[in-house]
């Protein structure tokens, strides 16, 4: 223990079978070839399958219907897929704002955030494997000025007061602009939002 945190054992996170991630160009043609074997060979079987195991056994859940529990089981393959042949080391969009995911009304600004010091780390962060990066970051805030609030960012101003919202990630995506909460909560309590994804590299993560 350091600091009141638990340490973890110096063998508990290991980076020796963890994959690598894909060239870019292969993107594209794996997440095809998967959706081919999705659609080909998964489908059939869950259109299949799912029908006799909800009549024979009841809904999964108590709030599922029978088209629910399809939907279910084919997103449960997809992500399997996608976790067995496109994992990828890192996520190669968390660097970008796409058009689809701005809101009208609303403004945001791309900053990239230093790594963490060497001071701030604490808990399974201290770990030797795990090695801090700068990542990006996003601030977001209603487009019509305020006198309370800054814009971009700036520093904060007296009294004003600046909400952080990070996302993990689940290891390989999640970009934190894809999420109505941050712009909603934003444009609700007119106050700027400071969005970022913190994930865990997946090299580093526990095997098991």
């Amino acid at each position: 223990m350091s600091d009141g945190y638990l340490l973890p054992p110096l063998d508990a996170i290991t980076n020796a079978s963890a994959p690598n991630a894909w060239p870019a160009h292969f993107d594209r043609v794996a997440v095809a070839l998967i959706y081919v074997v999705l659609i080909v060979v998964v489908l059939p079987v869950v259109l299949v399958v799912t029908p006799i195991q909800f009549y024979l056994f009841g809904p999964r859940h108590p709030d599922f219907d029978l088209r629910t529990q399809v939907t279910s089981d084919v997103m449960y393959w997809f992500i399997l897929f996608l976790f067995l042949f496109k994992l990828p080391g890192y996520d190669r969009g968390e660097g970008k704002i796409a058009k689809s995911m701005r809101r009208k009304g609303m403004e945001v600004e791309q900053r990239d955030i230093p790594a963490c010091t060497e001071d701030l780390r604490i808990g399974w962060a201290k770990h030797s494997v795990v090695k801090p990066v700068t990542r990006p970051g996003f601030m977001i805030w209603p487009a019509t000025p305020k006198s309370h609030r800054g814009q971009g960012f700036e520093s904060a101003r007296p009294g004003e007061r600046i909400i952080i919202y990070f996302v993990g990630g689940g290891f390989i995506a999640g970009h934190p602009l894809l999420s109505h909460l941050a712009w909603t909560v934003s444009e609700l309590v007119d106050a700027r939002v400071f969005c970022k994804r913190c994930p865990l590299d997946f090299v580093v993560c526990p095997q098991d």
